[in-house]
């Protein structure tokens, strides 16, 4: 999951209309954005946060104001959802598709008395939306994993803590079309993971934090961040 919101201007002032995606290397389908479907939806300006929850409107664009000028911050957190793979073949498939093979014990059984191999999944996404200010500093918001972009690279925490050797995916299509660039990604033991991003284009860095439960089934948590570059 990634949100779309560039940065407009009306004779109001500042804002955007924000587009969220579900889908893998920057496609996917497009959703209307609805806030309180979402466990978590906050809007944050350098000084400035709003619980997007509260508003209760579900139908056509969702209008979102500056507030004022800077780094504008909109983020995410999914109701869990559930999944079934039919196989254990098809779940070790989706293991590989997001960087994780040999990383998480797979040897294990996992295929339950159904049949099926059992997943629960949790998205969480940011979007960095620029306004022109001086302050374009990203930070954290709230949610319970998420990327913050520092001027080295993107540092990944889970909580309180930093997610160390977790592997991840970044995408960068240039702004004006093309072929989208792809590289797999390792933070390091602070949670940081260098990448060179290319110069005007849209980019998603995504992350899949996976692990067993008690019962067999898996868990897993999509933590992305979406941005433009200069």
């Amino acid at each position: 999951m990634w949100i779309e919101a560039p940065a407009k201007t009306s004779p109001e002032g500042q804002y955007t209309t924000p587009v969220v995606f579900i889908g893998e290397e920057l496609e996917g389908k497009r959703y209307v954005f609805d806030p309180v479907k979402f466990e978590q939806a906050i809007w944050a300006g350098p000084e400035t946060t709003s619980d997007l929850r509260l508003n209760t409107r579900s139908q056509g664009d969702v209008r979102l104001d500056a507030f004022g000028y800077g780094l504008h911050i909109l983020a995410l957190q999914s109701y869990p959802g559930k999944h079934l793979y039919p196989t254990e073949s098809a779940f070790l498939k989706f293991v590989r598709s997001v960087g994780l093979e040999g990383r998480v014990n797979t040897a294990q059984p996992s295929v339950t008395e159904d049949g099926y191999v059992h997943e629960t999944y949790q998205r969480y996404a940011k979007t960095l939306v620029r306004f022109d200010g001086k302050n374009q500093s990203d930070k954290r918001v709230g949610l319970e994993k998420e990327w913050v972009r520092e001027q080295v690279g993107f540092r990944l925490y889970s909580g309180r803590k930093t997610v160390e050797n977790q592997p991840a995916w970044l995408y960068c299509r240039p702004s004006d079309g093309g072929e989208v660039k792809t590289a797999l990604l390792e933070t390091d033991d602070t949670g940081l993971v260098h990448a060179e991003l290319p110069a005007q284009s849209q980019c998603l860095l995504n992350a899949v934090i996976l692990r067993q439960q008690a019962d067999g089934s898996w868990f897993s948590e999509w933590v992305s961040t979406f941005f433009d570059t200069k």
